[in-house]
């Protein structure tokens, strides 16, 4: 079996196995940016596969609909196929590039974390060579709950207006069916994301963008914090079990690999079985701020928006988890076997 070192485990590993086979080499000026460019490349991938299972979730959380296969027809009946694409150019950008940012963040706050705690809050540390295994596991929970919250919080300033443009165009056209006429149905509609950002900040100002960051922010700092903790438990558990010789007992297929895509999919599905109530009050409430932007383009007035609460036990917080959660695991299986594939044929 594999020994577990007392370091905590970074969450993203990889490196190129045999110089031979490398795909291509990066330019010298960027080389030392791949830990940044593998994890973006492989998110737009990941990304667009799960951008329509991504949609029917927003569209669930946000509107009345029996099931996702109901959903799922409406929309194409009434937008087509495109209509599950609605919006993808800003997740296409914010979402990639907050996920290779979420991970260099905490990397960066993992060792002064670890620090902190070995100096202020030592007698919290269980002793390595008592169970070396089992106490590297529980000692790495606390310091990557603490470092996955403050990267999600930090990365939240910079994704949140992405996230409710995506929001905007998933769902307006739903909105604009009961808050505007038939006449005006098809002109309240922005055509790309840039014009519905135009929209958000001409009738609101740029703090238009950052409509439900509350929500967002409380959302963003747990599922990081949680889906670090998660992933890394997992994978460090799941390696000390591991046979020595890194390959699947009985075959030739290499066990890592499995390892981290298991790791990534549980932490995946636990994080947004945890958080979506979070999600669904925060896509309720901006649904309401679309629905005013909308309204005041029509020359109607404004609506007061409506106070939700956060219900942990109410079936109506998890209407889309399906869809949300079948998203996680496909996301992330495409996202962790892309990003091993290229760190280890890209150098």
């Amino acid at each position: 079996m594999s020994a577990l070192t007392g370091r905590p485990m970074a969450p993203i590993t990889g490196e190129v196995n045999d110089q031979h086979k490398v795909l291509f080499h990066l330019p010298s000026a960027i080389a030392s940016q791949k830990p940044m460019l593998m994890p973006y490349t492989a998110s737009i991938l990941s990304t667009t596969v799960g951008f329509p299972l991504d949609s029917l979730k927003t569209r669930m959380q946000t509107h009345s609909f029996n099931s996702a296969f109901q959903c799922f027809l409406y929309t194409i009946k009434s937008e087509g196929y495109r209509g599950l694409f609605r919006g993808i150019a800003a997740p296409l950008v914010s979402t990639s590039f907050s996920k290779s940012l979420g991970v260099s963040i905490y990397i960066f706050f993992k060792t002064p974390v670890t620090e902190f705690r070995d100096r202020y809050l030592a007698y919290t540390k269980l002793k390595v060579d008592e169970y070396p295994q089992r106490n590297s596991i529980l000692n790495n929970i606390p310091t990557s709950l603490f470092a996955g919250f403050l990267s999600g919080s930090l990365v939240s300033l910079f994704a949140c207006p992405f996230e409710f443009t995506k929001l905007f165009s998933q769902i307006q056209i739903l909105v604009t069916k009961s808050t505007a006429s038939a006449h005006n149905s098809a002109q309240a509609a922005p055509k790309s994301t840039l014009r519905v950002a135009r929209d958000i900040v001409a009738t609101d100002g740029l703090k238009g963008l950052y409509s439900g960051y509350r929500y967002h922010l409380m959302r963003d700092s747990t599922s990081t914090a949680l889906f670090f903790t998660i992933y890394e438990t997992f994978k460090m558990a799941l390696g000390a079990i591991s046979p020595d010789d890194g390959y699947v007992q009985g075959s030739s297929i290499p066990s890592a690999p499995i390892v981290i895509i298991i790791s990534g999919a549980l932490s995946g599905v636990f994080t947004w079985a945890t958080v979506f109530p979070i999600d669904t009050v925060k896509a309720m409430y901006q649904k309401d701020i679309v629905a005013n932007i909308l309204r005041k383009r029509n020359g109607e007035e404004r609506l007061p928006l409506k106070k939700v609460k956060i219900q942990l036990f109410n079936r109506r917080m998890y209407r889309g988890l399906g869809p949300s959660v079948t998203r996680s695991i496909i996301g992330t299986v495409v996202f962790f076997s892309a990003f091993e594939y290229l760190m280890a044929n890209v150098a």
